[in-house]
């Protein structure tokens, strides 16, 4: 799978109307600059992350990867203010589940080819760099670990040693094990971000300790341990009992709804709506429905594509689609999860046969009728 998504990757990164998705600090994160055929897009290493992690889950196909990166449906951040992320017109904060995958164990995302301050300014080389599978490792956090090399030296010598040349350079001979015959596809790789392979230095061990509470690396183990947060009860709707209460009101009927409208546009409608609604899960729905509030208002549609109704529904069903793939929940999106999981078997079945307006106003309530309350 990683050398699948490294082609797909360079194969896109050709295309003169790509997405270069980069590593920095210039402009507004969240919202595309034109530079000559290409669009830029800043962000941190959120992008990397995601990709790194949808080729080992395989959540993502490589197939799928181009419209993705269209589409704006990946994290371009690892967190943002929701007032930060209404002016977005790309991209996504990165979800909850995703951020624990790496937090949980206590692991950063390193590059073996920089992919910020040493990088080119090409934006295709920097955004190659940015988000190739094959340039990532997981290394442990030099802030919760204490690391120390055991019978080597380097020079220039760094304390992170996930920024190591010597770790660096380990890793890569590693990967090219692991990948075989995939070899001379991530030689391709190489040569077009101006990456190399690197001499493999003699065999070294590495100390790594976790460290206590204040960074004592010599107690390790004692680290301060904070009680399990008890998990805040759903309420019930005023007026009804049980799980299903909270579909009654997110079925209910109401008006017509201008995002349906822009929705509508395109010629196939209908089946889009309908393969986003295949395989319907409480997850996905609420996923959606989240996207639906926070990335499709007309405003913010109109505002990155003035005037450009065909171009608006576009970005719409890419989010929309996007979401379905990889829900950002996190916060009250998570206990509005656990709110429709009651009844969600007949819920999800009368959304299924929903058509568009009725659809995009159920997911509306949802926000309205549960987010709000939970």
């Amino acid at each position: 799978m990683l050398v699948a998504w490294c082609e797909a990757l360079l194969d896109y990164h050709r295309r003169p109307g790509a997405f270069c998705i980069v590593r920095g600090r210039a402009g507004q994160r969240g919202c595309p600059d034109r530079l000559d055929e290409l669009t830029v897009v800043y962000s941190d290493n959120s992008p990397g992350r995601w990709c790194y992690l949808r080729a080992l889950d395989g959540r993502v196909t490589p197939a799928e990867l181009s419209g993705c990166l269209d589409s704006g449906a990946l994290p371009v951040l690892y967190a943002a203010t929701r007032e930060e992320s209404r002016s977005w017109t790309y991209g996504e904060a990165m979800s909850a589940r995703d951020k624990q995958l790496f937090s949980l164990p206590q692991l950063k995302h390193c590059p073996i080819e920089d992919a910020l301050d040493g990088a080119p300014r090409d934006p295709r080389i920097r955004a190659l760099r940015n988000l190739c599978p094959m340039n990532h490792f997981l290394f442990p956090m030099p802030s919760k670990f204490a690391m120390a090399r055991v019978g080597w030296s380097e020079n220039p010598t760094r304390s992170d040693l996930g920024e190591s040349q010597t770790v660096i350079a380990w890793v890569q001979h590693r990967l090219l094990d692991h990948i075989g015959g995939g070899a001379s596809v991530y030689e391709r790789y190489l040569r077009a971000v101006g990456g190399r392979i690197r001499v493999l230095p003699p065999d070294g061990l590495i100390e790594i300790r976790r460290k206590g509470k204040g960074g004592d690396a010599r107690k390790p183990g004692l680290e301060a341990t904070r009680p399990p947060r008890r998990r805040r009860a759903i309420p019930a709707v005023k007026g009804r009992t049980g799980g299903a209460d909270w579909w009654s009101a997110v079925l209910a009927p109401g008006r017509s709804n201008p995002r349906a409208e822009i929705l509508g546009v395109v010629p196939d409608a209908r089946q889009r709506l309908e393969r986003l609604l295949a395989g319907l899960t409480v997850e996905k729905f609420v996923g959606i429905s989240n996207a639906m509030f926070n990335k499709c208002d007309p405003k913010d549609l109109e505002a990155a594509a003035p005037r450009d109704l065909s171009r608006q529904a576009e970005l719409g069903w890419g989010f929309l689609a996007g979401a379905k793939q990889s829900p950002a929940l996190g916060g009250k999106w998570v206990r509005t999860v656990d709110a429709l999981c009651g009844g969600a078997e007949r819920g999800l079945v009368t959304v299924a046969a929903m058509r568009l307006d009725a659809f995009v106003t159920c997911t509306q309530r949802v926000v309205s009728q549960v987010y709000r309350k939970v």
